[in-house]
C-alpha cells in the first residue's frame, strides 16, 4: 500500500511537471490559493483538469473550497488516476463530528465526474457533473456507501433560457437516482466588482454550510437507522425470552 502511494505521489510530480508552468502567474497564485486548503496532489490534479479539460477557474476555486471545508487533514488520497482522458478520485476522513456508532466517515470527491450520456436521452454527447461528492464508511474490506450529492457551479451560460431548461431537466433526472443537486450561480455581473465579490463570498459560505448540514443530517438518519434496529432487536430477544420462560412455567 505505502509503495502504491509513492509512486501513485510520482505520477502526480511528472504530471506537474510535463503540463503546468508555475512561472505563468494565473497557475502560480491558482497554486497558492489551493494548496493550505487541499494539499499538493488535489491541486496539481486541479489545475491539471484546468489545463487539459478547459475548466474554468471559477469553477477549479469553487471546488477547491468545498472541499477544503469537507477534509478532516487538507490533504487527500487518490485511489483512481487515469491520465488520458484525464480522471481522478480524491478521498479524505471528514471533519470530525458527533458519531454516535463511532465510525470513521470518508469522502470521495469526483471532479468533472462524466455521467451515463445514453441514460440522458437528451441528446447531448456528455453531460460532467461539477462535482459527485460519495459519503461512506468502511466496514471490513468494504466501503459503505450512505449518500451521494452532486455539486455544481454555474457561470452566466447557466443563465440563458435554452441551459436553464437543460440544468433543470438533467438535475431531475439525477435526482431520481436519490441524487440531490446543489446549484450555486457565479459572481453576479450587474454588481460592482468588490460588492460582486462579498455577495459572492457569502453565498458561498452559505453554500458550503448546506452542503456540510446536508452531510450531517445523512450520517444522522443512517445511526438513528441502526440504533432503532438494534433497539427493536433487542426488545425482540427480552420477549422472546420471557415467552420462553412462561411455556417452560406452564409445561412445569
Amino acid at each position: 500500500m505505502k509503495d502504491k502511494k509513492i509512486e501513485r505521489h510520482n505520477q502526480i510530480c511528472r504530471m506537474a511537471e510535463q503540463l503546468l508552468n508555475f512561472d505563468n502567474k494565473k497557475v502560480y497564485h491558482l497554486y497558492r490559493y489551493l494548496n493550505p486548503m487541499i494539499g499538493y496532489r488535489a491541486t496539481i490534479l486541479l489545475l491539471c483538469i484546468e489545463q487539459r479539460r478547459s475548466v474554468s477557474t471559477e469553477e477549479i476555486k469553487f471546488i477547491g473550497e468545498v472541499l477544503g471545508t469537507l477534509s478532516n487533514k487538507s490533504s487527500f488520497n487518490v485511489p483512481l488516476l487515469t491520465e488520458q482522458p484525464l480522471s481522478f478520485e480524491l478521498v479524505s476522513q471528514l471533519k470530525s463530528f458527533k458519531t454516535r456508532l463511532g465510525n470513521s466517515y470518508f469522502i470521495s470527491a469526483k471532479p468533472q465526474y462524466k455521467w451515463d450520456r445514453n441514460s440522458l436521452n437528451d441528446g447531448s454527447k456528455s453531460y460532467e457533473i461539477d462535482l459527485l461528492l460519495e459519503l461512506y464508511f468502511v466496514y471490513g474490506n468494504k466501503n459503505i456507501t450512505i449518500a451521494k450529492v452532486a455539486l455544481e457551479y454555474d457561470g452566466p451560460f447557466h443563465l440563458q433560457e435554452k441551459t436553464v431548461r437543460s440544468d433543470k431537466f438533467r438535475d431531475a433526472f439525477i435526482q431520481s437516482s436519490d441524487i440531490p443537486v446543489f446549484r450555486l450561480p457565479s459572481q453576479n455581473s450587474h454588481f460592482p466588482p468588490q460588492q460582486g465579490r462579498e455577495e459572492f463570498a457569502t453565498r458561498l459560505d452559505i453554500y458550503k454550510s448546506n452542503i456540510n448540514d446536508f452531510i450531517c443530517n445523512r450520517i444522522y438518519d443512517y445511526e438513528s437507522h441502526i440504533l432503532n434496529e438494534r433497539s427493536n432487536n433487542s426488545v425482540n430477544e427480552i420477549n422472546s425470552i420471557n415467552l420462553a420462560s412462561d411455556l417452560n412455567d406452564t409445561y412445569l
